[in-house]
């Protein structure tokens, strides 16, 4: 059987250089640009609240190191990488008849634990 699916729907093809700046951003806890040698914040009260809770989740689950986290039978796989090596893991998961789904760079495996993804990984 040949495995087909339609990223499309789940992604806007964002680049290694993207998810890799993200990731950068959440592990430093700084998310304002560099403008003329300084550090610039463009972002209101609300938008510096969602980041605190995004730098708390992002400390909480340890994801400066863990790529793989569990809760109950569902494993979450991020990679921090382009939707093409996301996709590319999804795919290899797929063939492997796991339940899988993908989710702004994030892939979600149901009904599994993490060793068993690390053993397809």
């Amino acid at each position: 059987m040949i495995w087909s699916y339609d990223f499309s729907n789940h992604s806007f093809n964002i680049h290694d250089a993207i998810h890799e700046a993200m990731y950068h951003i959440l592990c430093d806890e700084d998310f304002r640009i560099l403008v003329a040698y300084k550090k610039a914040d463009f972002t209101d009260n609300n938008a510096k609240k969602l980041f605190k809770e995004s730098c708390y989740v992002f400390k909480a689950f340890k994801l400066a190191t863990e790529r793989l986290i569990q809760f109950g039978d569902t494993v979450y796989l991020l990679p921090w990488k382009s939707d093409k090596i996301v996709n590319t893991l999804f795919t290899l998961l797929l063939r492997e008849k796991l339940s899988v789904d993908i989710n702004a760079g994030i892939i979600t495996i149901a009904d599994t634990s993490i060793e068993q993804v690390k053993a397809v990984l």
